[in-house]
């Protein structure tokens, strides 16, 4: 199991393609081999809303990357959201090593 959550605050900027790693550790603090995992990760305007975007997912042998293409980040309004990362083991237990804040920055060309 993933130790406790982290929080990391992220900027993405419209109509770029936007990615970030994130190093995720077990509870003995050695990095965590996710090969065997599944992630799933969404950005949402507040917790409650019911627009979601969802990111790509790519687990590896110690952490995951999430991340999203010029074209769908371009629809996304300038503003500030809430996302989280989940990982789902094997055995179809869930955590969440990560989650925080997007800022999405405004396009100016188009």
């Amino acid at each position: 199991m993933a130790k406790t959550t982290s929080t990391a605050n992220l900027v993405m900027h419209q109509g770029t393609d936007f990615s970030a790693t994130f190093d995720v550790f077990g509870d003995d603090g050695l990095p965590m081999n996710l090969l065997s995992h599944t992630a799933r990760a969404q950005m949402r305007p507040h917790y409650e809303s019911n627009t979601a975007y969802p990111f790509s997912c790519v687990t590896f042998n110690g952490g995951i990357t999430i991340s999203m293409n010029a074209a769908v980040t371009s629809t996304i309004t300038a503003r500030r959201y809430v996302y989280d990362v989940e990982l789902v083991a094997p055995d179809t237990l869930v955590s969440r090593p990560v989650r925080g804040l997007i800022k999405v920055v405004p396009e100016v060309s188009k």
